[in-house]
């Protein structure tokens, strides 16, 4: 595959046009049921495989092209529906974890392929939930993460 590259104007258009998330570029999520995700909000069904093989599925490129190009992809939706009524979405959480991780953009933007894939995924923030057993009873917990 070839590059995508961006312009450094082209890449703050990105970064601002309010669907780009950086967890499809370079984190990593497994639930209790063996499924991979970009993050815990993330709607997905992929089993585990080997990461490149994951994050170089039709899934994971469609949606590192969708949120590049402005498109809210329905992977997503739990943060497009906390956006929508004003509460901090885990998307814009990343968003600031990206600058607190001091992860530029060069290091996403020099990753893409045209087609959305990444041929070296580099893992910066990995959140594995081995089960649901889990005794806190947290208010904003369900029973995916939490038997209580």
């Amino acid at each position: 595959m070839t590059k995508k590259i961006f312009t450094d104007q082209e890449w703050n258009a990105i970064k601002n046009n309010g669907t780009f998330c950086p967890a499809p570029f370079f984190s990593y999520y497994v639930d209790p049921t063996n499924k991979l995700g970009a993050c815990c909000r993330h709607d997905t069904s992929s089993k585990i495989t080997t990461l490149e093989e994951t994050y170089n599925s039709h899934s994971f490129k469609e949606l590192r092209q969708d949120l590049v190009n402005g498109v809210k992809n329905k992977q997503c939706n739990s943060c497009w529906e906390l956006e929508d009524i004003g509460i901090e979405s885990y998307r814009q959480t990343m968003l600031s974890w990206m600058n607190e991780w001091e992860l530029s953009g060069e290091q996403i933007r020099s990753v893409i392929d045209d087609d959305g894939s990444i041929d070296d995924p580099v893992i910066y923030y990995m959140d594995i939930r081995f089960d649901n057993t889990c005794n806190l009873r947290c208010r904003s917990c369900g029973i995916k993460f939490s038997s209580t």
